[in-house]
């Protein structure tokens, strides 16, 4: 009568791991290699309006939340500037960014990104005149790993550009849709081309009424990790 109940408890000692369910979830460990990686970024864009040139340095912490910096020269057609129309304008900007992940799944990532910096023009057409804006960019963006190369990115995103001077007015109200495709050149570079469209408002009317963009980009992530965080 002894050997019975020691063959059980070998029994249950030799049966597998029991497989995890809804009801004996098993615990996933946080990966330990995850850590602070750099990302630098570069982009060439072409908008209805000219042409520009932004660069970004962002720190991505463990978890997915990202901060960082960038800055843009911009050769425009036209802009608008206190409501006038001046054709031959030169830009620069600078932003904060700051983005964080949603939601997580397998393959697929919801992000929130805010940029918020200032902006300015000169109309160098003519007349000489300037102007300083206040920018802000609100976007939401889903991210879809196709594989280990590529990726897709869509999403929309809501601008608002205050030109301050003895009065603010609003420069600019925009609405985008944005669809972004790119692929790991390698686990360190991730090139993309993207393109963004749609309404705008300023200047109660006299400003564009359509924005249309696209841009081809490298983003380099430092450290190991590869090359889709970077997106």
């Amino acid at each position: 009568m002894l050997g019975v109940p020691v063959a059980v408890q070998a029994a249950e000692q030799a049966s597998p791991t029991e497989a995890p369910s809804t009801l004996n979830p098993v615990p996933v460990e946080p990966s330990a290699e995850e850590t602070t990686r750099f990302i630098f970024g570069s982009r060439l864009i072409a908008r209805d309006t000219g042409a520009a040139v932004e660069l970004d340095v962002r720190a991505r912490f463990p978890g997915g939340i990202q901060l960082g910096v960038a800055t843009s020269a911009s050769a425009l057609e036209r802009a608008y500037i206190t409501g006038q129309t001046a054709t031959g304008v030169a830009g620069v900007s600078g932003s904060a960014i700051f983005l964080a992940p949603l939601l997580t799944a397998e393959r697929l990532t919801l992000d929130l990104r805010v940029k918020g910096g200032v902006a300015g023009l000169y109309d160098v057409g003519g007349s000489d005149e300037t102007a300083l804006r206040q920018v802000n960019e609100l976007g939401f963006f889903a991210h879809v790993a196709l594989d280990e190369d590529w990726l897709l990115r869509a999403g929309a995103v809501i601008g608002v550009e205050l030109e301050l001077g003895d009065a603010v007015l609003v420069a600019d109200q925009s609405q985008l849709l944005d669809f972004a495709v790119g692929y790991a050149l390698s686990d360190n570079v991730l090139g993309y081309v993207q393109t963004s469209g749609g309404g705008t408002f300023g200047f109660d009317g006299d400003n564009g009424k359509f924005l249309f963009e696209g841009s081809v980009g490298l983003r380099v992530p430092f450290g190991e990790g590869g090359a889709h965080v970077a997106f």
